[in-house]
């Protein structure tokens, strides 16, 4: 627009005609290019909520809510870039308002769908927090998770912007088609930092991929994300170390203080039921020992039956060979 037109926020009387059309053009390009954009972030985002609270394999209510939104949100896109490219009869009559031809009330149409659409996102901003305030979480945890999802109030207030800007339209189309442009861009932008939020912890997980700013922020932002102090004590107890092989000489290996075995001193090795124990090659756990694990144990039953001694249950009625049994007190 700023290249071929006009530019944004121009009075229309200071236009030429060649320039609005081209105003008007680029106005009918950048409303598709939107509602793809904003379906597609949508959808990213409620399957991101179907990935963060729904087990696999599991199809509970929340499911069906989320799919149904994702159904609701291509279609109602998908109508309105319909609508939008088909409002004149013929097409060209769009930019080029001195052709014959009819075209549909523009205005009344982004009022109207332009609301739908804020009902819409204030939907999705209240629908996850069901499940939020669910959660085996407490309170201040709760509030944490909350506030991470309730960044979609930026987008609501682009919405709502939007509706203002489309009730408020006058016959000065490129000031006031400016405006609409602006909330919708700043929509789009809101929406996409909407699924990139949840996120964010994950990039401050590893300290030694951020040494200094990661370590800050994950103790200013951790307990948000942790089920409780305990859980998360347990989780630094348990947590597999790096080997003292090759540490700084200043650093002491952990220990448990309740054993006198230093667990980085464990080797990896297999038990079996049967009580033998096998000392497997050192490559062939390299990777499960770097990654933490340094025992695994294996289990096998067996189970045999002696054809020559029949069993006569206690209890006729009995049918299953675990009823047929002697109660003691």
């Amino acid at each position: 627009m700023t290249r071929l037109g006009s530019g944004l926020f121009v009075k229309q009387w200071n236009v030429r005609e060649g320039d609005f059309e081209t105003f008007i053009y680029s106005y009918v390009v950048i409303i598709i290019e939107y509602c793809v954009a904003l379906a597609l972030f949508k959808v990213a985002i409620i399957l991101e909520w179907v990935y963060l609270f729904i087990p696999r394999a599991t199809r509970n209510t929340f499911y069906w809510i989320c799919c149904g939104m994702i159904g609701a949100n291509c279609s109602l896109y998908l109508a309105t870039i319909l609508c939008t490219d088909y409002a004149c009869t013929p097409r060209e009559k769009i930019w080029r308002r001195y052709l014959p031809g009819t075209c549909i009330d523009v205005n009344m149409f982004n009022v109207i769908i332009t609301s739908i659409h804020l009902v819409f996102d204030i939907a999705m901003l209240l629908v996850p927090h069901r499940i939020i305030w669910k959660l085996s979480l407490s309170a201040k945890q709760r509030v944490g998770v909350s506030a991470v999802f309730s960044v979609g109030i930026m987008t609501c207030m682009c919405a709502a912007g939007r509706v203002a800007s489309a009730v408020h339209t006058t016959t000065n189309l490129t000031y006031d088609f400016s405006t609409h442009l602006i909330w919708g861009t700043a929509e789009c932008s809101t929406a996409g930092l909407i699924f990139c939020v949840p996120a964010l912890p994950i990039a401050f997980r590893d300290p030694f991929q951020f040494p200094s700013i990661g370590i800050r922020l994950r103790e200013k932002l951790g307990f948000f994300f942790s089920q409780d102090s305990s859980a998360d004590s347990s989780q630094r107890l348990s947590r597999p170390q790096p080997s003292q092989r090759g540490t700084h000489p200043d650093v002491t290996p952990w220990v448990d203080e309740d054993s006198v075995v230093n667990l980085t001193d464990l080797q990896p090795v297999r038990t079996r039921s049967s009580g033998g124990v096998n000392q497997l090659q050192e490559e062939e756990f390299a990777s499960f020992y770097d990654g933490g694990i340094l025992r695994t144990t294996e289990i096998a039953i067996t189970t045999s039956e002696n054809p020559g001694v029949a069993i006569t249950p206690r209890h006729p009625g009995h049918t299953h060979p675990w009823l047929d049994c002697e109660s003691s007190d």
